[in-house]
């Protein structure tokens, strides 16, 4: 007898070879999700407490800080499933999620990766059958429908492909997926003066490699080794791509790349990280955006996590204290929370922001819950998460809604630069990665009781 998620992949991957007749008969126009009534406006409608289907978090009912720690991961859970029951966020193809605040018309979008990989990773049974279903209406035979060519942001939708469910499934389709996003990354412009990293987008000219696109390439990656040295994996180089690349080779590459933005794109007198960096001239733009540190943050705990035991990840573990450290400086001691520009906390227009709180309070978690810095930063990480759901988080009349996420930028040459667009509500870059902080502080608590 098949388990309940295998049947659901194997389903999946009968459906996509399907996808040409079924499309004709319009089988695929509405998706399998469950969907209650549409939340009200500008949020998100919260289940019973109960219906999530992740596990429910367990409290001290002796202690009132637990208590409300737990209160807030639970909070964070029936968001999380309120996102996944809506109507309007049926898995298609055609993207208009209501955490899209930019509003593309396509799927094989980053945030949309962003989500997919929280709600598989935090969300139990339903989150795999939410990412099933997406997987259903966005593979073709091929690889990924809609797949922006030459730019990084293209990969996160990726990165769920790793769950065992999908990397162990008798069908190739996954696979087919996994090696046609690799392909893309080995035909994409890099610097080996850079440590190797690659060209973030051709539109980028000025400034060719950014922050964002640690997170957008080397998680993918990184999974990739781990697959290949668990042996579920082969993925070829060359021309014809004829040689099968190992494991530590893959290591070794995305090492280089991380531990290249440590040493260079280090501000020594902020204790920052510039946002983007020119390749020509070797040069930061001197500016330091919330979410492009989060970005290397998350992909830093991440990657360090799954690194093989050594000497990279001993070097890696460094780079993620030298990285809070610098944070630090910098948190509002009040709340936990940061600057949506992290050193200008004076500049009009600035203020505390919700992507670069949780992706901090989720790398802290992370790197502690791993055992790679100690538990001091994940204590601070679990202030941040709280501080997020303290101040950032509203309940009203049964709707819940996260605020204040900056919603896109560039890399800028000026402060000013990253206040040019607005600060939004149920934002993917935001609301993601709380899912995932979440989780990981409830470990955190799992683990200190």
């Amino acid at each position: 007898m098949l388990h309940k998620r295998t049947h659901t992949a194997v389903l999946a991957a009968l459906l996509i070879a399907m996808l040409p007749v079924l499309a004709g008969c319009g089988a695929l126009q509405k998706g399998g999700t469950s969907a209650p009534t549409a939340p009200a406006e500008g949020g998100t409608s919260a289940p019973a407490n109960g219906s999530t289907p992740a596990s429910a978090p367990t409290e001290n009912p002796n202690d009132p800080e637990d208590k409300a720690l737990r209160d807030a991961i639970d909070l964070i859970y029936r968001y999380a499933d309120g996102l996944m029951s809506a109507k309007e966020n049926t898995p298609l193809s055609t993207g208009r999620f209501t955490w899209d605040t930019e509003k593309k018309q396509d799927s094989w979008r980053y945030f949309n990766g962003v989500m997919l990989d929280a709600f598989d990773r935090v969300m139990g049974e339903k989150g795999h059958d939410y990412v099933a279903h997406f997987y259903m209406n966005n593979l073709a035979l091929d690889g990924p429908r809609n797949y922006h060519h030459s730019e990084l942001d293209s990969v996160p939708c990726g990165l769920a492909l790793f769950d065992p469910v999908f990397l162990e499934s008798t069908n190739g389709i996954y696979i087919k997926a996994i090696r046609y996003i690799w392909n893309e990354l080995e035909n994409q412009p890099s610097f080996p003066q850079c440590g190797g990293n690659y060209l973030h987008k051709t539109t980028w000219t000025s400034f060719h490699i950014g922050l964002d696109g640690i997170y957008m390439a080397q998680i993918f990656l990184s999974r990739c080794a781990k697959a290949i040295e668990e042996g579920k994996l082969t993925l070829y180089r060359g021309s014809p791509a004829s040689s099968p690349v190992s494991a530590d080779t893959l290591y070794g590459e995305i090492f280089n790349r991380l531990h290249w933005i440590a040493e260079y794109m280090y501000d020594e007198t902020t204790g920052l990280y510039h946002h983007g960096w020119n390749a020509e001239t070797m040069q930061g733009n001197g500016h330091f955006w919330g979410r492009g540190i989060g970005w290397y943050a998350v992909a830093l705990a991440d990657i360090t996590a799954s690194m093989p035991a050594g000497e990279m990840k001993e070097t890696l573990k460094l780079d993620l204290i030298k990285l809070f450290d610098g944070m630090l400086r910098y948190m509002d001691e009040k709340t936990g929370l940061w600057y949506n520009i992290v050193n200008r906390p004076d500049l009009d227009g600035n203020r505390l922001e919700t992507s670069v709180s949780a992706m901090m309070a989720y790398s802290m978690l992370k790197a502690s819950n791993e055992g790679l810095v100690p538990a001091d930063y994940g204590k601070t990480g679990l202030k941040s998460f709280k501080g997020i759901c303290d101040n950032k988080v509203i309940v009203n009349n049964g709707t819940i809604k996260v605020i204040d996420t900056y919603q896109k930028s560039g890399v800028s040459t000026t402060d000013e630069g990253y206040l040019e667009n607005p600060f939004v509500d149920d934002e993917a870059k935001g609301t993601g990665l709380l899912i995932l902080a979440a989780k990981e502080a409830e470990r955190f608590a799992d683990q200190t009781e």
